[in-house]
């Protein structure tokens, strides 16, 4: 399979950070006894690789969301590396580069859809308007193809296309979910992040967000980071899966294998207590 993204060692510390905060955490908790600093990521590594789907799961507090942050490049981090292996980034390091830089290729190579749609959306602008505005971030500035790219989106995501002019705030979470889709993948990102994005959706809505993303994201060919609590998302989702418990990666393989034999204790507690 063809490589997409290599993380090497990547770390998010909050506070003023010592010699000794990755060393003391960890086993006990995240909180550094000598300087009080969080270890939120600690030498996070993997791959990821064109067309697969990789899930981040944890309970909260894990260090999950804060890994993702630094994936969408929102956070800077205390140390580590992400190499691109797309033209015309090839080889670059995005963490080596000015944040005006970051933001522009953030635009092109990734797109999110958080938990909460007021993350994801300007809710003081109209539903079509945040789709287009994407495109218009990307350089495209006919309004023809503006509007027909995002005509097809509302069709392939069972949006009302007679509700394309009023605002987010007036739709269903499911139906604002499906906007976030929309939104980040109308400019065909290689890569799409989400984060918690089911959460707090009606079972019955969850199932049919799932169901339409998966179609659409093997339709296009999109490769996907994964981050969840919801094991049965991870299930569905995902065909690798690193396991996070207090800013560490305990435990990573094929989903199917982690789910049906843990080998971590932690993995083994937090698979038994969902069945």
């Amino acid at each position: 399979m063809e490589l997409l993204l290599k993380v090497e060692s990547l770390t998010k510390v909050f506070g003023r950070g010592c010699e000794q905060c990755l060393s003391l955490t960890g086993k006990d908790g995240n909180r550094c006894p000598i300087c009080g600093s969080i270890v939120a990521c600690a030498d996070v590594s993997f791959e990821l690789h064109r067309g697969e789907w990789l899930g981040i799961l944890g309970e909260s507090g894990s260090g999950k969301s804060t890994l993702l942050r630094l994936l969408n490049l929102e956070l800077e981090p205390t140390k580590g590396r992400m190499l691109v292996n797309l033209e015309p980034y090839t080889g670059l390091d995005l963490l080596s580069i000015s944040p005006y830089s970051r933001r522009l290729i953030r635009q092109e190579l990734f797109g999110i859809v958080y938990q909460n749609p007021i993350h994801g959306l300007r809710m003081e602008v109209s539903a079509g308007g945040n789709v287009a505005e994407r495109l218009i971030l990307m350089g495209e500035r006919r309004v023809e193809k503006i509007r027909e790219r995002v005509l097809a989106l509302f069709r392939r995501l069972e949006l009302p296309e007679d509700r394309m002019d009023e605002l987010p705030s007036s739709f269903s979470g499911g139906m604002q979910q499906r906007l976030q889709i929309a939104k980040a993948i109308v400019n065909n990102p290689p890569i799409l992040l989400l984060d918690e994005f089911t959460t707090g959706l009606d079972p019955s809505v969850q199932a049919g967000v799932l169901e339409l993303l998966k179609e659409i994201m093997f339709e296009l060919g999109i490769s996907a980071i994964v981050v969840s609590h919801d094991i049965g998302v991870i299930n569905f989702m995902t065909h690798r899966v690193l396991v996070m418990n207090r800013g560490r990666v305990v435990e990573h393989g094929l989903t199917d294998q982690i789910l049906e034999d843990p080998q971590d204790p932690y993995t083994q507690t937090l698979v038994h207590s969902k069945l």
